[in-house]
């Protein structure tokens, strides 16, 4: 296709690159279409766009069908308040038990990067980690992240989880070669999900500035 053409996925199909793959999913049907790299049926679907159920789909797609769960959001958002409260509520909306993990990202940027003095994050038990460390923490319920001299931003959970820090970086290209470029900190909450039909799991976040003094 020309750098002047212009294609777009009907708003039914979302995408995603997966390792060599790439991943249309139609919303309607819940469904997966995976195409490798030198997929022609892929190229073919891209040069003369028409919906999947008309697309043939190649042997060496796989079609599967998308967890039967319904994950709602709702931000909390009080005046005055010194942060706010993040409210997930899972539902098993399928026929069959639901066995999965469920995640919950945030990043953080820290003025200072990881060389930063005084920044760091701790959790329960008081144990420090450098911004760029990587680990994994289980059974938690709350982390810090704080700049000793702005203060701290806690996050507090309503059911202890397993988490993983690890640094948010880019690569960059120089002249001693391929370089990491520290841009933040991600820290990942995750819960293992057993859910039978119609089941409801209900997590709170909380998240609270606290100034240093």
């Amino acid at each position: 296709m020309g750098s002047n053409q212009a294609f777009k996925l009907s708003e039914d199909v979302v995408y995603r690159t997966v390792d060599k793959e790439l991943v249309l999913i139609e919303v309607s049907s819940g469904t997966f279409f995976h195409f490798s790299e030198d997929s022609r049926s892929f190229f073919d679907f891209l040069q003369q766009p028409r919906t999947l159920a008309e697309l043939n789909v190649a042997p060496e797609s796989q079609t599967r069908a998308l967890l039967d769960m319904l994950i709602e959001k709702k931000i909390v958002v009080e005046s005055g308040a010194p942060g706010f409260t993040v409210n997930y509520t899972l539902t098993n909306t399928g026929t069959e038990p639901l066995t999965a993990r469920f995640g919950i990202e945030t990043n953080w940027g820290i003025s200072g990067g990881e060389a930063a003095a005084g920044a760091y994050t701790v959790f329960a038990g008081g144990v420090l980690h450098r911004l760029n460390a990587i680990e994994a923490i289980p059974d938690a319920k709350e982390v810090a992240v704080v700049k000793e001299k702005i203060g701290r931003a806690l996050v507090r959970l309503s059911d202890a989880a397993d988490w993983w820090q690890f640094p948010l970086e880019t690569i960059s290209l120089s002249e001693a070669g391929f370089e990491r470029g520290y841009q933040g900190t991600t820290l990942l909450a995750h819960w293992p999900l057993g859910l039978g039909p119609g089941e409801i799991l209900k997590l709170k976040l909380q998240f609270t500035l606290m100034p240093s003094v």
